[in-house]
């Protein structure tokens, strides 16, 4: 599996920083959903993703996994960890420009 390249990780940080910061108000129980950017790093993605809170709360446990929009995944940069009906987890590249567990 090939590193990410330099600006497509920093795309997916980016993203993924920004449903962290969007998401923090809306994660106070496992009752609801939340929506959140697909974090795939791709320049013209726009696409959004809605998932419960407490998915998004475990899927956030782990340091280098990313919710993308099925069929986002690139399997050259991606490990594919588990795909859902409107979304998949992957696993970015270790090598990757995304920030380790504590430190977003």
């Amino acid at each position: 599996m090939e590193a990410l390249r330099g600006s497509e990780a920093a795309r997916q940080s980016s993203m993924r920083r920004l449903n962290e910061q969007t998401s923090i108000a809306r994660l106070g129980s496992d009752d609801g959903n939340i929506a959140i950017l697909c974090e795939c790093g791709r320049d013209a993605c726009t696409a959004e993703i809605t998932l419960s809170s407490g998915a998004y709360r475990n899927i956030r446990r782990q340091g280098s996994w990313l919710v993308i929009a099925d069929g986002h995944e690139r399997l050259e940069t991606h490990r594919v960890v588990l795909r859902k009906d409107c979304f998949t987890i992957v696993e970015a590249n270790l090598g990757s420009n995304l920030p380790a567990p504590g430190e977003r």
